[in-house]
């Protein structure tokens, strides 16, 4: 290929940079060359889901075991369980 520098990738064969490496360094070739690939969200979009994960600190063997940590008060998870945004349901309109 003879590409030693940013400045000889710049200046390679773009399509043909896509026919024996990939789509990527073609992407990358053209944004060299101030052409913009990739469009950047101007507004981020609202979250669709909340997760929340709880280490137990060791390895879970037992139901008991599971059942013990999950009576155990979880102040942090509690908030997570309520909805962020009202439910968009039309059955129940």
């Amino acid at each position: 290929m003879g590409i030693h520098s940013v400045r000889d990738l710049r200046d390679a064969d773009a399509a043909q940079l896509r026919q024996m490496v990939s789509v990527v360094l073609e992407r990358t070739v053209r944004e060299l060359r101030g052409i913009s690939c990739l469009s950047l969200e101007e507004v981020v979009p609202a979250k669709q889901q909340i997760m929340v994960s709880r280490s137990f600190g060791h390895y879970v063997y037992t139901e008991a075991e599971l059942a013990s940590a999950n009576s155990a008060p979880q102040t942090n998870a509690r908030p997570a369980c309520f909805r962020t945004k009202p439910a968009n349901n039309a059955h129940n309109s």
